[in-house]
């Protein structure tokens, strides 16, 4: 992944677990991880997510995982 897809990858992921109302500790836990520091990095774009992450992500928060590639103009939901 290049520098502007990981931080649109991080953004995304942030709009969607806010949309459903999840805290980064929340998801976090649901994702595996013990801290929401990983999942800060993340959604600053300062961290890059490994494949079963994303997957995981993707169904925790309920949404194909193409959604969390999208750029910032097109719908999420």
């Amino acid at each position: 992944m290049n520098d502007l897809t990981i931080t649109q990858v991080g953004v995304n992921i942030k709009t969607i677990r806010r949309m459903r109302g999840l805290s980064q500790t929340e998801l976090s836990l649901l994702v595996g991880h013990k801290s929401p520091a990983w999942l800060s990095w993340v959604e600053q774009g300062e961290r890059v997510i490994n494949i079963e992450d994303l997957i995981i992500l993707a169904r925790v928060l309920k949404v194909p995982i193409n959604k969390l590639f999208l750029p910032p103009h097109d719908e999420i939901s």
